[in-house]
């Protein structure tokens, strides 16, 4: 049986470790997995991380096999030969970031590999439910950190005496503690996701509401702009910070702004809306089974 070490945090609260247990859950099952937080030699190690992780652990670089990494931190002229093993990242943004990056992916050193969705998403399909039966206008599922804007839906669901469901620790909900199906739940019965986040390295509530049908309304930058969602907010300001890790820019959206897409969204009419959230639902599926067939046949070629 081939074995396969998924290298991620193991903090259920960091969004690294929901994508290494959505990787085991697609995984052909004749590949046993483990999820630790460190590699272990003699195994195919698989990271899943920052972009920062090779850099920031050398030594890893000897006995990792694929690093799928993605990050939020600006960072430009990477080296694509400090890196030992496969390059998978989730974004053309984040592969912006290297040296001749265009070359590195035509030559396959870089590959764009989207993050994958649980299992669990694709059983559901809210896209069976009409716009005048759901019971939340707005969801947002996100940490409280500026950059996310739950500052921003909340104020948006206030103006305009909205119905919202907010999973963040602005309201003592941690967004990744909730399981899978309780997010499902409130999806399922939500009109649109609301994610003004102004850096994504590639966003991945957006990415399991567009599976179970559900559109988004967010900032059509960073990651983002590479996928269609349903309804997209050009950015007002490019704003530079400082994070945890280093350089951020953010792409931000004026509060009014953000109202008066949210209103154009929820006037569409049932049939418009059922369009776009099937047109968003098809897209995201494709993407995802696209991906899952991918990563199952390199494993299975490559695993020991």
């Amino acid at each position: 049986m081939k074995m396969i070490n998924i290298v991620a945090p193991l903090n259920m609260n960091i969004s690294f470790f929901i994508c290494a247990q959505a990787l085991r859950a697609w995984l052909d099952p004749s590949i046993k997995t483990r999820i630790n937080d460190h590699p272990e030699p003699f195994v195919f190690n698989l990271v899943i991380g920052d972009l920062n992780t090779p850099f920031a652990y050398p030594l890893w670089n000897h006995v990792v096999k694929v690093w799928w990494l993605d990050t939020t931190v600006y960072q430009q002229g990477l080296d694509r030969s400090k890196i030992r093993g496969e390059l998978w990242l989730t974004s053309m943004w984040n592969a912006s970031f290297f040296k001749d990056y265009k070359k590195l992916i035509e030559e396959s050193k870089i590959r764009i590999v989207p993050r994958l969705v649980h299992p669990l998403f694709f059983m559901y399909d809210a896209t069976t439910i009409p716009m005048s039966e759901k019971v939340y206008d707005l969801c947002i599922i996100a940490t409280d950190v500026a950059r996310k804007g739950v500052r921003l839906v909340e104020e948006a669901c206030r103006r305009l005496k909205l119905k919202c469901f907010i999973a963040s620790p602005v309201h003592e909900v941690k967004p990744y503690s909730l399981p899978a199906t309780a997010i499902i739940n409130k999806l399922m019965y939500c009109k649109y996701l609301a994610f003004p986040s102004g850096a994504e390295g590639f966003g991945l509530p957006p990415e399991e509401a567009a599976v179970l049908g559900v559109p988004s309304i967010y900032i059509n930058a960073t990651a983002l702009r590479e996928r269609f969602y349903g309804f997209p907010i050009e950015p007002d300001a490019e704003v530079d910070t400082i994070a945890a890790g280093g350089r951020m820019k953010l792409w931000t959206v004026s509060i009014d702004k953000f109202v008066e897409t949210v209103k154009e969204a929820l006037s569409l009419s049932n049939e418009e809306y059922l369009t776009l959230a099937r047109t968003v639902q098809d897209e995201a599926r494709s993407r995802q089974y696209d991906a899952i067939e991918f990563v199952n046949a390199f494993i299975l070629q490559h695993a020991w």
